[in-house]
């Protein structure tokens, strides 16, 4: 579940706390979290890398709150360098107590810390720079939905004047996973 402030004491024992840079994130993580049933996990939208020192200081100030979870996830767009986003987030985490080594990351952008397991994804993967927009898209365009989209988008385009941009694509696909609709 998506939250616009983390309650500590609402959170789940051993909770998996995923941190998400906006919107398009925090819609495919709860996807992906609803989908595979994963228990015990809370996804925030961290609304921006601005704010992202913000909530981290909170996290950090609610000692016992670390003790709470089983790990962190940090998940953030590329944007123009992949990075220099890591080495940006390396920094906000260590600045705001936690601790964090760049150079101890794996090839799955996890630190293994003695205290907390943190994770990082720098969307859209593999080092490349974009947003986690086109990584969706790539995906779904291989697939029996992505048609689907490509139809919505054309008919947007015929109603309305303008073309459903990556955000808008990516929004349709995932209302495709509304429970409701199946």
């Amino acid at each position: 579940m998506s939250r616009s402030r983390i309650d500590f004491n609402a959170l789940p024992t051993r909770a998996r706390l995923l941190l998400a840079e906006g919107s398009s994130e925090v819609g495919l993580l709860e996807a992906i979290v609803a989908e595979l049933r994963i228990e015990r996990t809370v996804v925030f939208d961290v609304k921006g890398e601005r704010q992202l020192g913000t909530v981290l200081k909170a996290l950090s100030l609610e000692a016992e709150s670390r003790e709470l979870l089983s790990c962190l996830g940090i998940v953030f767009d590329a944007n123009a360098d992949c990075g220099a986003k890591l080495t940006s987030i390396a920094a906000i985490l260590r600045s705001n107590g936690f601790d964090f080594d760049e150079a101890q990351v794996d090839q799955y952008g996890i630190y293994a810390g003695p205290r907390l397991p943190i994770g990082i994804f720098v969307s859209p993967g593999q080092g490349r720079s974009g947003r986690i927009e086109h990584m969706i898209l790539e995906e779904v365009a291989s697939s029996s939905v992505g048609e689907c989209i490509d139809q919505l988008a054309m008919c947007v385009g015929r109603s309305v004047g303008r073309a459903l941009d990556e955000k808008g694509r990516v929004q349709a696909y995932l209302a495709s996973f509304n429970a409701e609709w199946r």
